[in-house]
């Protein structure tokens, strides 16, 4: 019996070396994934490069709307997902990785509006796309209500034409928006700017962390049910991959303007 269960073990470590390994990923949260020239490009397929060379492992990106991941992973459909997933209701029923980014919470809003903390910010609208915890933010704030949109370009435009009085997002995507930086925004969204700007709806914006306290964490997802080896080297390549500063350098890429 020992010699069976050993047999089935070294046959499961074998499969997941040979197998590709089906990577779900949404392609409309720039910087981390958006489409250019057909591709998905972006943080999180840069990413994925140095995670699965890490793990020794090979794997291909299947497009999964960010909404469906999870039961997407739990029908076997995909064995992972990357796409910025925050731990919250999209992630509900399935495991999580270790952490491999990590940020406060930026709020955007046009220069002379006279915002400079939360305080400024009672009874205010706040967009944002994705996140319980962004939601959550704006609901303790007297009098504030959240606006939630389909895509970031959708937020800006909303916040160019004065429907929204801020925006709430990640450090990563703040720096592109705040340094008019749209070559890493699907064509489509940045043809839209294009567009915006060429109407006169290009008000200078301004940021500051919302809450100092808070750290939003985003992580790899597996099925609830995760196969341990797996899990394992992709929570051991992380581990790798931050403490040689491979995480901090596609960190700095991606804040360039």
């Amino acid at each position: 019996m020992k010699k069976i269960i050993f047999s089935i073990f070294i046959i499961a470590n074998f499969l997941f070396a040979a197998d590709v390994i089906k990577v779900g990923i949404s392609n409309d949260y720039p910087p981390f994934e958006y489409l250019r020239d057909g591709k998905v490009k972006g943080f999180d397929v840069d990413f994925a490069n140095l995670l699965f060379a890490k793990a020794g492992l090979k794997f291909e990106f299947i497009d999964v709307p960010y909404d469906e991941a999870c039961s997407e992973l739990n029908s076997g459909k995909i064995n992972i997902a990357i796409s910025a997933f925050r731990q919250g209701r999209f992630t509900h029923g399935c495991t999580v990785s270790e952490p491999y980014y990590d940020t406060k919470i930026i709020f955007i809003g046009t220069e002379g509006s006279g915002f400079k903390n939360i305080d400024d910010l009672n009874n205010t609208k706040i967009g944002y796309v994705n996140g319980e915890k962004l939601l959550d933010v704006i609901k303790e704030i007297p009098g504030a209500k959240p606006i939630k949109r389909s895509s970031l370009i959708g937020l800006i435009l909303s916040l160019q034409n004065g429907k929204i009085n801020g925006i709430l997002t990640n450090s990563l995507t703040a720096d592109g928006i705040l340094n008019g930086d749209f070559s890493r925004f699907a064509e489509a969204d940045s043809d839209k700017y294009d567009m915006l700007k060429s109407l006169g709806l290009n008000k200078k914006m301004m940021s500051f962390p919302i809450r100092e306290d808070i750290t939003v964490y985003f992580h790899v997802l597996f099925p609830k049910d995760a196969p341990k080896d797996l899990l394992e080297k992709i929570n051991k390549a992380i581990t790798e991959l931050k403490e040689q500063k491979e995480i901090e350098k596609l960190i700095q890429k991606y804040s360039k303007s």
